[in-house]
């Protein structure tokens, strides 16, 4: 991924490696700074920062919208710089209302220079949980998104009179270090006698598990039937 910006008298040539990264990962990535002035320009203070922006602030060019997870900074009046910008675990991946960004320049005036978006996915764990449950128990995906430290996974239940009563259910996953974290937030529709007469109301069931490393991770990759084990558990429960 590369991009060329122009803040005169600079211009800024923008090298990442990767076109899509998975929480955990390392971004990589150099930066050249070319003066075409016949002056000396300081750049003491331009180099590459890692920044998640909210999109609708980003767009409305409101410094509001960023939040600076990290930067590299040009040394001893070199014009380049190499940067290591690792993801944390559980890091916002890239959804409808925001992402991460290399945002090249002096932080000071986000905005004069220019900026790359970087697209983050769930960690490999949680993309192999999301594939056992919709391959073995044909359930769908709808969207992911991010809330607080969770990824949140909106699902339909397949067609069916087996799953004719749960109206709704999301998925809240968290990969961090050796733990991984589930909660299947569901609703259903039960049948209740109020007054002498039959009706029909929501509830709201909300059910945990937590794996370990040794659970989760069997020789190197992903344990299918873990997973496959807390599903169901999970599903029974649910049913």
């Amino acid at each position: 991924m590369k991009g060329n910006f122009f803040s005169k008298p600079l211009e800024y040539k923008l090298t990442i490696a990767g076109e899509a990264w998975t929480q955990g990962e390392i971004i990589t990535g150099s930066l050249i700074i070319e003066d075409h002035s016949k002056k000396i320009t300081s750049m003491s203070e331009l180099g590459c920062h890692l920044c998640y922006c909210s999109r609708k602030k980003l767009k409305d060019k409101d410094p509001k919208a960023i939040t600076v997870f990290d930067s590299a900074l040009i040394q001893n009046d070199n014009n380049e710089l190499s940067f290591k910008f690792p993801l944390q675990d559980d890091c916002p991946i890239s959804d409808s209302l925001g992402s991460f960004y290399i945002i090249c320049g002096d932080m000071a005036h986000p905005f004069d220079t220019g900026m790359l978006e970087l697209k983050i996915n769930p960690s490999k764990v949680i993309s192999d949980f999301v594939q056992v449950f919709e391959s073995f128990y044909r359930f769908k995906v709808k969207s992911f998104k991010n809330k607080k430290d969770y990824i949140v996974a909106a699902v339909t239940p397949p067609d069916s009179k087996e799953w004719a009563k749960l109206q709704k259910m999301n998925i809240q996953l968290k990969h961090k270090q050796d733990q991984f974290d589930v909660e299947f937030i569901t609703t259903l529709k039960k049948i209740a006698l109020e007054h002498s007469i039959t009706t029909t109301k929501d509830e709201n069931k909300v059910f945990k598990k937590t794996l370990s490393k040794k659970e989760y991770e069997r020789f190197g990759a992903t344990n299918q039937d873990a997973f496959n084990k807390l599903i169901q558990e999970v599903l029974e429960q649910v049913k």
